[in-house]
């Protein structure tokens, strides 16, 4: 099936990941000046098991974190890159950062860093749990590294897929 058929990671579903990362980019660019934000692109090609639509949501979600939980003029930089039998995509951010406190529940169902400034409808506590149960489904994992102050990092790894794939 096409990348964008809806096949799930038990099928046969794979998509050039740097180039959906390319275009979903290309996308955010006008939310990224609504936040005064820069977003950069650092993308090698690797093909990777996974619906394009759905890791296209995926990244969605990631930088428009970035952009919603840091004052304007963050920087936020996706990079894809090939690392053994995976396709990795690394979405880092200049922002405040997450507390130590706060990290191992990043991923909980309506979970919030910012218990009041994300209080309203704009944030429901639900796009990384989204955004796990995505990533998870398609055989890949995510993960966080972050320093008050300094930004955050979210690493997802996905299955690489054969060029023939």
């Amino acid at each position: 099936p096409a990348a964008g058929s809806g096949a799930r990671a038990t099928g046969a579903a794979t998509c050039e990941l740097s180039q959906v990362v390319e275009e979903t980019a290309r996308l955010l660019l006008p939310l990224a000046a609504q936040h005064r934000a820069t977003l950069e692109t650092d993308l090698v090609p690797v093909r990777c098991a996974g619906n394009a639509d759905e890791l296209a949501q995926v990244l969605t979600n990631l930088v428009g974190n970035a952009f919603s939980h840091n004052p304007g003029g963050v920087r936020v930089r996706v990079a894809v890159r090939g690392e053994r039998e995976h396709a990795v995509l690394t979405v880092s951010d200049t922002g405040r950062g997450i507390t130590a406190g706060d990290l191992p529940h990043l991923f909980e169902r309506f979970y919030r860093v910012d218990k009041a400034r994300t209080s309203s409808a704009e944030h429901s506590g639900l796009g990384l749990a989204i955004t796990r149960a995505i990533i998870t489904a398609q055989g890949g994992t995510i993960t966080v590294a972050s320093q008050l102050g300094e930004g955050t990092t979210l690493t997802v790894r996905l299955p690489a897929a054969s060029a023939e794939g």
